[in-house]
């Protein structure tokens, strides 16, 4: 496994640079690790499987979950299809317009191109630079060092004998759940609040103010331990500044905007532990 384990996929607010310190806050005594909104999957890919008996990994998009199951389930299958790939834009085009796939490799391989072959993950225009990276066009060399990196975290879901589902269902409603058991832990990175953020279309499945606050009242109702993400706003401010919860803060470099020099945010987490 590498020293640090890299998304599977391109991200808005993904947590790649912040999952050490981020596991660094993580309990130790875990049951259930549930993982409700895992996207590229940072946290869980670097998340050591010593630390908790059984895993959850969930994503309301179809293409996440589905691309999550095969990487353990039908990694050769979908191995075999990437690799044969050509990373051009007549593959990208192919992919982001056919037809909604029928089956679950299908579906992982479309998910996989879109995002990856596109700028930011968004799967609207073609990603491309002339900028060398490893010899080769930098977007060409991610592209090839993505499809290679799948191997690790192949190996991880496959040695995590305590993985107990990969699922396709309402993130906000997997905090009922999982959170009935006070030796669970949930690790909660939705998108964010649409009032912190200067992006507004950057998430496939957005979620609503209404939407954060039946986030957050499960969250108060819950009995496990929650690690939950953000940027500061005025809804959980004003929710979360009760005791039993209390917030830590990174301040970074945010590495999802398209200018030369990277303006920095504060990152929040509110834990109730």
């Amino acid at each position: 496994m590498p020293d640090k384990s890299r998304p599977i996929t391109k991200t808005h607010g993904g947590k790649f640079y912040l999952a050490r310190r981020l596991i660094q806050l993580a309990p130790d005594d875990i049951d259930i690790f549930c993982e409700n909104f895992i996207g590229g999957g940072s946290f869980y890919a670097n998340f050591h499987i010593h630390q908790y008996k059984h895993a959850i990994l969930n994503d309301l998009d179809a293409g996440t979950s589905a691309l999550w199951h095969c990487l353990r389930n039908e990694y050769q299958a979908l191995i075999s299809v990437l690799q044969q790939l050509k990373y051009d834009e007549a593959t990208f085009t192919y992919y982001r317009d056919m037809v909604p796939p029928t089956s679950r490799l299908e579906l992982a391989v479309r998910h996989f191109v879109v995002n990856r072959m596109s700028r930011g993950g968004m799967g609207k225009a073609f990603a491309w630079s002339e900028r060398l990276r490893g010899g080769q066009p930098g977007d060409l060399n991610a592209w090839k060092t993505a499809v290679v990196e799948l191997y690790d975290l192949h190996i991880k879901l496959n040695c995590d004998r305590g993985m107990m589902g990969i699922l396709n269902q309402d993130g906000i409603e997997l905090v009922r759940k999982v959170g009935k058991f006070p030796k669970n832990f949930l690790f909660l990175d939705p998108p964010y609040y649409p009032a912190s953020r200067k992006s507004k279309k950057v998430y496939k499945h957005e979620m609503s103010v209404r939407d954060h606050r039946r986030l957050l009242a499960r969250c108060l109702r819950a009995k496990c331990r929650i690690m939950l993400c953000g940027y500061h706003n005025e809804l959980y401010d004003r929710v979360l500044a009760r005791p039993g919860w209390r917030c830590v803060e990174f301040n970074l470099p945010n590495n999802s905007g398209q200018n030369k020099k990277k303006e920095r945010r504060i990152e929040v987490v509110w834990l109730n532990y």
